[in-house]
Parts: C-alpha cells; structure tokens; sequence
C-alpha cells in the first residue's frame, strides 16, 4: 500500500510583477499532476530539488531551486488531515545550478540564505558564488 503523501503547496516570490511565474506555475502543475513527479518526495530525499531550463514564455527559461520554505515565510499550515508543507521555487543562475550539484541544495540554499536572496526570485541578479 502507497503511503499519501503530506498536503503541499508551492510557492513562486517573484520581485517583479510579470507574467513569467505563471508559466512555472504551469509547469509545476503539470509535473504533479500529468507526471506524478513526486516535487515533495523529492525535495525531501535530496534536501532540496534543482530544475534546469523550465520554459517561462516564448524563449525565455529559468534553473529553479525548489525547497522547504524557510523562516521568515511560513514552513507550514496545521490542517485537519496533517501538516500542510510549503514549498518554495527560487530562480537560480547556471553557475549556481552547477555548483549545487557537487555541493548539495540546502549548502545553495544557504548561500541564498547567508547573501540575503533567501526564497525571493529575481531573474537579473548576479550569482551568490561570485
């Protein structure tokens, strides 16, 4: 028998107001839902998950950093059915998608964390490894 999974949700903090996370949002819903992907199993057995080149408009894409969020968002809600997990996707640059790889996700998130980027999403800053 399948144990069920936890309730989750996921969560994009963009600093723009653009169209662009709709499209990551698209992606996620269909990677859930069409795909069985396991985003949550996932994020838990790896500390964190890492996507490459998700298409967000016409010829535009992202690396995300997909992880449990972390203070000062909320890491969860109490529902009747169990503890609700939030998890958030955080646009990543190449170099620190790379460097995740050999390094792990939560050391990029921590980085994220320490450079004070933390969960917030911003398609046009410089890498926390430089």
């Amino acid at each position: 028998m399948k144990k069920a999974r936890p309730p989750h949700e996921m969560l994009l903090i963009a600093k723009e107001n653009s169209e662009w996370p709709l499209w990551f949002m698209q992606w996620s819903a269909n990677a859930e839902i069409l795909n069985d992907a396991g985003i949550l199993d996932r994020v838990e057995k790896y500390q964190g998950l890492t996507v490459q080149d998700i298409q967000i408009g016409e010829s535009e894409s992202v690396n995300v950093l997909i992880a449990k969020a972390r203070h000062p968002l909320p890491t969860g809600v109490n529902l009747p059915n169990g503890t609700m997990v939030l998890l958030i996707a955080t646009v990543i640059t190449d170099d620190e998608m790379e460097w995740s790889i050999e390094n792990g996700r939560e050391a990029l998130l921590a980085k994220l964390i320490g450079a004070g980027v933390g969960q917030i999403s911003d398609r046009n800053r410089k890498s926390v490894l430089k």
